[in-house]
């Protein structure tokens, strides 16, 4: 099963069988899994702490740590579903949600490269115009 086979709702369907199954119900409150997701998402983060972030593009493509990776951001993500189960949220629809709702606070026009090929434009220095976002004061 795959990204392109696999809904939202059958892994729902999957995680509340799971979680049936067990009978833990009672330890997955709001506030167990919000504190579950955030530890995961931690432990995803250590895998990335001491490293620039070239290396982190580069230790991604090594297929061990990519699989050490990716089974941490799987616990994100079931921690993710499970709260949405409990707490009966509809995640597709909260994304699209956010989604529209971040289009309208960040338009592509005042995107932050917009700003700084902006700023190349008017000094004439568009080929130097390397700058990263927020080093120019431009975020």
């Amino acid at each position: 099963m795959s990204d392109t086979t696999t809904t939202i709702a059958d892994l729902r369907a999957l995680l509340r069988a799971f979680v049936a199954a067990r009978r833990w119900e009672p330890y997955h409150t709001p506030k167990n899994l919000a504190m579950s997701i955030a530890i995961e998402a931690a432990e995803l983060m250590e895998h990335f702490q001491w490293y620039s972030s070239d290396e982190s593009r580069l230790l991604v493509q090594d297929e061990a740590a990519r699989a050490a990776i990716a089974e941490e951001l799987a616990d994100v993500l079931i921690y993710a579903l499970h709260f949405a189960n409990e707490c009966g949220i509809d995640v597709s629809g909260a994304v699209r949600a956010k989604v529209a709702r971040n289009e309208r606070r960040f338009p592509v026009e005042g995107a932050v490269i917009d700003k700084i090929r902006r700023k190349a434009r008017s000094k004439g220095k568009m080929g130097e115009a390397h700058a990263q976002p927020g080093k120019d004061g431009n975020s």
